[in-house]
């Protein structure tokens, strides 16, 4: 369930690094049922979240989780558009995340607040992407730094005494 940036490199000019990078954003959610549109979204994010899964299991590894007895009414009811009294709380979203291994219902939040869910995977690649064109744009500029040194007798010097010492 959880969404990839791709990363897009815009290219390397001769002192410039540019990289953008663009999130697929979230369906839009029809607003329908419950209190108003943010009822609705948690609703059909939490329903959405459940799909295909067996509501039972997903109760008691929530209550596992919790420490508290979830039924499946109650999940049936949180995710009901006709239940608008019937609300979930903050621990037990985040319960629920944890228990169908589906952050859904806070990429829904995230995507109202036009902000996206950024793993610590993703981090870590974007970070080695960055590094990755940064070496790049680093050899390319220590590459004509020596080329430049190499027309100079001195130069061809510095550059070999460098290269030996490692």
């Amino acid at each position: 369930m959880r969404r990839k940036p791709e990363l897009l490199l815009a290219g390397v000019n001769d002192r410039q690094l540019s990289i953008q990078f663009f999130f697929p954003q979230a369906a839009e959610t029809p607003a329908t049922g419950g209190d108003n549109a943010c009822d609705a979204i948690m609703r059909q994010a939490i329903g959405d979240s459940l799909a295909g899964l067996d509501r039972d299991e997903v109760a008691a590894q929530m209550s596992a989780i919790l420490g508290r007895k979830i039924e499946k009414a109650q999940l049936d009811q949180w995710c009901a558009p006709s239940q608008s009294g019937r609300r979930a709380h903050g621990d037990a979203i985040l319960a629920l995340m944890k228990a169908t291994n589906c952050t859904l219902v806070l990429e829904r939040m995230s995507a109202e607040l036009e902000m996206v869910v950024v793993t610590q995977e993703d981090v870590k690649l974007a970070e080695y992407g960055a590094k990755m064109l940064l070496g790049k744009a680093l050899r390319a500029d220590l590459a004509k730094d020596e080329l430049e040194m190499a027309q100079s007798g001195a130069g061809r010097h510095v550059i070999n005494k460098m290269k030996n010492r490692g």
